[in-house]
């Protein structure tokens, strides 16, 4: 049988060690800085500081990744010889390319028009949910890996369509960071606070989903390893429709808790900062955000909910910045108002082609229309966000603003 010879070039070992010796001296000087600066800001004590250290740590992580995925003290690793049938299977592997999206951004619209176009099943980290002809249904069909060997994810969106034959795979990913601290177990102080300011940790949720086995109807979290993915699409929305949008949810679930108009968004924000976990989480805001939220006669809406999707996606694009991976932004509002190119741009960062005879389903907006919000009450929302946001999420946003 015919052998390939592949030849997998690595940095030498000066190279190497120069790196490193970078990023100790880095690691360092941000330590000193980092404490001077946390003496100097109203933040949460040493808040600012392990923020700093965790984005530094991470940078360094991707350049070591960047520089080789095994060290050697030799310039190339030992040739490795594969068979030709070898190497064709692992160019068919997928590629995974993440849809980061916080909550209600619109990530199952976008999943559902590229599977419409090509004829394929997505991907998604949380493989209790799968999307069918009738909807989508939880916690019922198993879980399908992507990948056979590797059970713990990314999942299969659809059962009853394939995956692409090569190239790129989409999985539907939420991160971490989004849920609503209602006093209980389900969602505590730290599972929002460590996400949003740790970007190692943020990393890794990325990566963390659920699987689901019959017939005893199991579930659990399960985690594959976060470095496999390859690009990255990020959905975006009005932060205020996302407010919105997840007050409409809580209402689903619960009905009659309050009226469905601006006097019950109002409320459900109202309870939702005076909870115990949204006045300490003041103590992470900004000196900007606290200085005000604090002046007389100044008011924002959901100011926890918005400090939530500032963070989110300031860690999203520190992602970007850091790993240097390909980015494709998609805003929810796209959908209504430029739908063709909308698609055609994700088709095109995915490298995918339209299957004949596929049909699409339409677009169709959320929402009654209702104006829950005055225009006074939206500026607000914008002016408390633009004292979180990093410069990347102001320029990604600032069609908001």
């Amino acid at each position: 049988m015919s052998e390939s010879i592949i030849y997998h070039e690595v940095p030498s070992i000066r190279t190497l060690k120069k790196a490193m010796v970078y990023g100790l001296a880095t690691y360092a000087a941000v330590f000193f800085l980092a404490m001077n600066y946390n003496l100097a800001v109203n933040y949460h004590p040493n808040y600012r500081f392990r923020e700093l250290l965790s984005d530094y740590r991470f940078r360094f992580k991707a350049r070591m990744r960047r520089a080789g995925e095994h060290l050697s003290s030799q310039k190339f690793r030992k040739v490795q010889r594969r068979t030709k049938e070898g190497t064709e299977e692992e160019k068919k592997e997928l590629d995974i390319v993440w849809q980061v999206s916080y909550q209600f951004a619109g990530s199952r619209v976008g999943i559902r028009i590229l599977q419409d176009y090509t004829g394929y099943s997505m991907g998604t980290n949380y493989g209790d949910l799968m999307d069918t002809n009738r909807g989508f249904i939880t916690k019922f069909y198993e879980s399908i890996p992507i990948y056979p060997d590797r059970p713990n994810g990314p999942y299969k969106y659809r059962y009853d369509k394939p995956l692409p034959t090569s190239g790129n795979v989409l999985v539907r990913t939420h991160c971490s960071g989004y849920c609503v601290d209602y006093d209980t177990a389900s969602c505590t102080f730290r599972d929002y606070t460590i996400p949003l300011t740790d970007l190692d940790y943020f990393f890794k949720t990325c990566a963390t989903g659920t699987r689901f086995t019959q017939p005893r109807g199991r579930l659990e979290l399960v985690r594959y390893d976060q470095w496999r993915v390859k690009k990255m699409m990020v959905l975006m929305r009005n932060p205020a429709d996302l407010v919105l949008a997840k007050f409409i949810s809580f209402m689903e679930f619960n009905p009659k808790t309050y009226p469905v108009n601006e006097r019950g968004l109002q409320a459900w924000c109202d309870d939702y900062d005076n909870r115990h976990g949204s006045k300490q989480l003041r103590n992470y805001y900004s000196s900007e955000a606290l200085k005000l939220v604090n002046t007389d006669g100044f008011y924002a809406m959901c100011e926890a909910e918005l400090w939530r999707i500032t963070r989110f996606y300031n860690q999203v694009f520190k992602l970007v910045e850091f790993l240097k991976d390909d980015v494709h932004p998609v805003y929810f509002e796209d959908y209504e108002t430029d739908l063709e190119t909308t698609i055609t741009g994700m088709m095109d960062f995915l490298d995918y082609k339209q299957t004949e005879n596929q049909t699409q389903t339409p677009f169709n907006k959320s929402g009654d229309g209702y104006p829950y919000y005055s225009e006074a009450q939206k500026a607000n929302m914008m002016k408390f966000i633009l004292t979180e946001a990093s410069t990347a999420t102001k320029e990604r946003f600032q069609r908001y603003f």
